[in-house]
């Protein structure tokens, strides 16, 4: 209605003898107070629905599926008025800390939770690494993911606004302006009248389904979490490990109330990971009569939040994908026929691969060379020069001072993957139910491979960050806190000296006996510390 753009918004704060910015203030202080006037609300919180398709789900990719052969689901997104958006996004920002910790007693941890997917990822790689490994630690045991239908849309406004009533009252007036009457839903000539759910491109439509969705949880019986060993939801997104008959009363004590809190789980979504040679056939037959898909606990692919948690294979073959990708794309900005753009967008592509999808997996190390060698080959097209690591780093040295360089993934990915699972530890340790169901994120074998192609135990590689790394994860696996600050201060004491700018980190990594030497240019402290 108001039509209103944030270009409009910048050259109105940018224009001389207006006080816009208090006017705008005033503004976004009704949103967020829910002082609207009533008539104007139902116009000022509609929205612009557009119609957006959902990505293949890994099962249907692996099933031969892609883009053109499969009848993809469609996720419908509104685009409501800029103020209202930022009014949401403020009060978002300033309630952060409050929401982490309301959503947080019931292992919400999509909100205000940082880290939280990458920790849900391991503690569930972590104890299905225990299942998968002693036989009397999976008997009778399983993981239950979880799906549900269209849920930020379906979910019941009146429970929502009672838990930010409990909860999070600080939103309440801006929810119950939003949502406490009809809006309306704008598709192409159509008009949707909309009184259930939340507006997927509202800010706060995720606290709004966690806020509902963590009301029913409380409907589950006490006794059923006495089989429970890990749960977490994160959004929509639920995973549960523990007995297989306490999932299967869990699951059936949400579907008796789904109606009331507006949810719909689709059980022929749901799947349920246990190796059937240690447990109940009565369960396992009551699960199927459930319509749940029971899958094979030692041998298929176990996809956590889009990162495979299964066997070793399943791992490289997620990313095989990924890099054969990533080879493609770096070969089409390699055809750009600007260099600095080419080369920036070549940059920022580089180090969103070595680093944040290297953060949940431990790539092998053979795809990682593979990927540190396609990317030198299209930097030298894109620079014009022959195909010679150090010319590339060089030419790139503007980009790594920039903060944005790329950095070898090779042994990169291994920092940034232990840095996740330590600064992460004290949120996947929270969301284990059963103590002694709790294991050691730095006992299993993964994350030991990992720190031994990482840090030499001698000392001489890595050096001068040896003992800062042993530190960083000694200290924060085994007492849970945090200490990634006193390493990057570290980091940025080297990087900004001058004389150490363009220094090289020797690094050591084996692989089949063999030790390849590879290096590594400091530039910006990296994310993960």
């Amino acid at each position: 209605p108001l039509g209103v753009r944030l270009g409009h918004i910048v050259q109105l704060l940018a224009a001389p003898g207006a006080d816009f910015a208090t006017s705008m203030a005033k503004l976004l202080q009704r949103f967020a107070d829910g002082s609207l006037d009533p008539a104007a609300r139902v116009a000022l919180f509609s929205a612009k629905l557009f119609a957006v398709y959902k990505p293949l789900s890994p099962e249907a990719r692996a099933e031969g599926g892609s883009e053109l052969n499969v009848v993809r689901p469609v996720r419908p997104l509104a685009a409501g008025e800029i103020v209202r958006r930022a009014a949401a996004k403020l009060l978002a920002h300033t309630t952060k800390v409050q929401a982490a910790a309301a959503f947080r007693r019931y292992r919400q941890i999509a909100i205000g939770v940082a880290g939280g997917a990458e920790a849900a990822i391991h503690a569930t790689t972590a104890l299905l690494t225990v299942y998968r490994t002693d036989v009397a630690a999976r008997t009778n045991r399983g993981f239950l993911k979880t799906d549900k239908r269209n849920a930020f849309n379906l979910a019941d406004r009146g429970k929502f606004m009672r838990f930010m009533a409990i909860h999070l009252p600080q939103l309440l007036p801006y929810v119950t302006a939003a949502y406490g009457q009809m809006t309306e839903l704008w598709f192409g000539d159509r008009v949707v009248e909309n009184t259930r759910g939340s507006q997927q491109g509202d800010p706060l439509a995720g606290h709004c389904f966690a806020g509902s969705h963590a009301l029913l949880k409380e409907t589950i019986p006490a006794t059923v979490w006495d089989g429970i060993q890990l749960d977490y939801d994160f959004a929509d997104d639920s995973g549960t490990c523990g007995l297989v008959t306490s999932l299967l009363d869990m699951l059936d004590a949400l579907a008796l109330r789904q109606n009331e809190f507006g949810e719909e789980f689709r059980m022929d979504k749901c799947q349920l990971f246990i190796d059937e040679a240690v447990c109940d056939p009565v369960t396992v037959a009551r699960a199927r009569a459930m319509g749940i898909a029971v899958r094979a606990l030692l041998t298929d692919d176990v996809n956590v939040l889009g990162t495979s948690v299964g066997l070793p294979h399943h791992a490289e073959l997620a990313f095989e994908a990924r890099v054969t990708q990533s080879v493609k794309a770096f070969g089409d900005i390699a055809q750009m026929t600007h260099t600095h753009r080419a080369a920036t967008v070549l940059a920022f592509t580089g180090r969103g691969l070595a680093t944040y999808s290297c953060r949940t997996s431990l790539p092998p190390r053979n795809q990682l060379l593979r990927l540190d060698a396609a990317f030198a080959q299209h930097a030298a097209s894109i620079y014009g020069v022959p195909h010679d690591s150090a010319v590339i780093e060089q030419l790139h040295a503007r980009y790594t001072e920039g903060g944005f360089g790329y950095r070898r993934s090779e042994p990169y990915a291994r920092l940034a993957y232990i840095a996740s699972v330590v600064e992460t530890s004290a949120t996947a340790r929270s969301l284990f139910i059963d103590p002694s169901a709790h294991t050691r994120l730095g006992e299993i074998p993964f994350v030991r491979q990992a720190l031994a192609d990482v840090v030499d135990p001698s000392g001489s590689a890595f050096s001068p960050l040896t003992d800062e790394i042993r530190l960083y994860v000694e200290r924060g696996i085994d007492e849970g806190v945090q200490p990634g600050r006193r390493l990057q201060k570290r980091w940025s004491t080297m990087c900004d000296d001058a004389t150490q700018a363009s220094r090289l980190l020797t690094m050591s990594g084996a692989a089949n006996g063999e030790v390849v030497t590879t290096s590594i240019t400091i530039g910006r402290p990296p994310s993960c510390a």
